[in-house]
């Protein structure tokens, strides 16, 4: 269970998806507003669904989680870095320090969260604990595939648009994804549909 001053308040809701399908994908799709056509962008290589289906009967639906165990982590407003894998310390810290490397005069406004409470949390458990009253619109996640990958590709979580929709950036493009997310200068779908063919966005096409 998460604690009451868990640090994500600020995360938007959305309303719950009507989507029936069989099994387990029907409960997740009742029971948090993420719809079925982002569920199936979350499947590995091998198109087998990767997301942890929660329990309804465990959780409050996304339109209705008033209370919210996630809040602001700080009185700031940069973009939130939640690390969810604590197997590789030296790759958390090598990922902060490429966050935090300025690209000529451009730089991510970010904070870091490290706390092992979230360990393992999947996409459709940060859903679940998005509280109505959030005024933030994406969050960048740091998993075990970023801390594995050579390039650190940290995840891109939306939050408001279409809840649940992911792309992956390179560190030094991160800067470029969070000035422009966080002043609603661009929409998450531009930066998610100019990823690589793996997902990854390494920056826009030069003309």
């Amino acid at each position: 269970m998460v604690r009451k001053n868990s640090p994500f308040a600020s995360l938007p809701s959305e309303r719950s998806s009507e989507f029936a399908v069989l099994g387990k994908l029907q409960n997740v799709l009742r029971s948090t507003g993420v719809k079925f056509r982002l569920v199936a962008q979350w499947v590995d290589r091998r198109l087998i669904f990767i997301g942890e289906p929660v329990s309804p009967s465990s959780s409050t639906e996304i339109a209705h989680n008033q209370g919210g165990p996630l809040k602001q982590t700080s009185e700031t407003n940069k973009a939130l870095i939640l690390r969810t894998d604590f197997s590789d310390l030296a790759g958390w810290e090598a990922v902060q320090s490429a966050v935090n490397h300025p690209v000529s005069i451009f730089k991510a406004f970010v904070e870091f969260l490290s706390d092992p409470e979230f360990e393992g949390m999947t996409i459709l458990q940060l859903l679940r604990l998005v509280p109505a009253d959030s005024d933030r619109t994406f969050i960048f996640i740091v998993d075990r595939t970023t801390l594995s990958d050579p390039d650190h590709p940290i995840l891109v979580l939306d939050l408001r648009d279409q809840p649940g929709r992911t792309f992956r950036v390179i560190p030094a493009e991160m800067w470029a994804v969070e000035n422009n997310l966080s002043i609603a200068n661009m929409d998450f779908a531009e930066f998610a549909n100019a990823v690589d063919a793996d997902g990854v966005f390494r920056g826009f096409p030069m003309h």
